[in-house]
């Protein structure tokens, strides 16, 4: 009998793509260097569809949406300290999973946003943040589940500010599989 295509999607996947190539290369050994296993299901059938157009595709890939969540988090540091030190702030960015996200072409990635607590200058700015204004924005190698990104700036406490205090936050783009 004739059957769909049936692909289990693995516990992280969220957005990902099943891309699906045709074409009458002999089998070989693939880019990891390993040789080609048979497999054990039934053979797949071949259906004919309307003729492509000259030049049609070799290969097909196909969004595949994973019902599944993600959950972004970030934290900062309470800092102290007395006008003229420099002190050191850690801000955390965690995807805490269970999916990873793979961001489609076109899609806002998110970023972590920090404002510097008032009264300080930036010394030195953490790794993949940049200024905008007095807000630094800063972005992430991954967002792979279980990872994250800790960003280490040095703040000089330029002035004594009564109750100062930064933030750090998510960037606000929609993300429908984070629930809170």
């Amino acid at each position: 009998p004739e059957k769909l295509l049936r692909v289990t999607a693995l516990d992280r996947a969220l957005n990902e793509e099943l891309r699906v190539r045709v074409g009458d290369v002999e089998p070989g050994v693939d880019d990891n260097g390993t040789e080609p296993v048979a497999g054990t299901a039934p053979a797949v059938k071949l259906v004919e569809g309307q003729t492509g157009s000259e030049g049609s595709a070799g290969v097909v890939t196909v969004p595949v949406t994973a019902v599944n969540t993600a959950d972004y988090q970030v934290t900062g540091d309470a800092l102290k300290g007395s006008v003229g030190d420099t002190v050191t702030m850690k801000a955390t960015f965690t995807n805490a999973g269970p999916a990873w996200v793979q961001p489609r072409e076109g899609d806002q990635v998110v970023r972590v946003i920090i404002p510097p607590p008032a009264g300080t200058s930036v010394a030195k700015r953490g790794q993949f943040c940049r200024a905008e204004g007095k807000t630094y924005v800063c972005g992430m190698r991954s967002l792979n589940e279980g990872s994250g990104e800790t960003y280490t700036f040095e703040l000089k406490i330029d002035k004594r500010v009564a109750g100062a205090k930064g933030s750090v936050a998510l960037s606000t783009e929609a993300r429908p599989f984070d629930p809170n």
